[in-house]
Formats: C-alpha cells, structure tokens, sequence
C-alpha cells in the first residue's frame, strides 16, 4: 500500500490502504483476496489483474514469470498447475538444508548479510 510501487490496481491498493493503517502490525491480509481458501488460480488472476500483495509476485514484466501468470490466467483447468506445483514441491524438498555453521538464523529475516 504505502510501499507499492510495482503498478498495483488503484482499486485494490485503495482497499488495502484502508485496511492496513500506519503502524498496524495485526493486520492480516490474503495473498489470494479472492478465493482465499482454496487452492486454484485465483491467485494467478489476481496477480494478472494487478492485484497481487507482494511485489515480488507483480512481476508480469518478467519474460520468464509474466508468461506463467499468463499461462495460469488463461489456463481451462487446474490440472496443468496442480502437475507444476507437484513438481516445484519435489524439486523444493531436494534443496539441501544448511546445518551447523554452514547454514544461517537469521534474527531479522528481511537482512541478510553477505
């Protein structure tokens, strides 16, 4: 909202503004407005639609991620997700975890130090 700078929908950062005061940390939003409790592509047209909450996910810009939102915008089912998000799940579980002094807690986990 008052950070926003990526192109967000005027209407949805209207709302969010409203919703999300000043210095109000206990205000909780969805990453998927519209069928937050589902597990569909709504999310993907939110993000088409300028609607997304994060900025890093309003990369419609990008060649790479702009192509899947639309891919995923104009997709006729979910079947197409379900099978890529099975694969970034697998992919993601054989991420090797950093442990003793080669891994990192970050305090703060928006700083990172290099």
């Amino acid at each position: 909202m008052y950070w926003l700078t990526h192109g967000v929908d005027a209407d949805y950062a209207k709302n969010l503004t409203a919703k999300c005061k000043p210095g109000n940390v206990a205000t909780v939003q969805p990453l998927d407005p519209t069928t937050p409790s589902t597990f569909d592509l709504g999310y993907y047209n939110n993000v088409y639609n300028h609607r997304a909450l994060l900025a890093s996910d309003a990369l419609l810009n990008d060649s790479l991620s702009g192509a899947y939102v639309q891919l995923m915008t104009n997709a006729s089912s979910v079947d197409v997700f379900f099978a890529d998000f099975a694969v970034s799940m697998i992919n993601m579980g054989r991420i090797g975890v950093r442990t003793g002094t080669d891994g990192e807690i970050r305090a703060t986990c928006a700083i990172y130090v290099d």
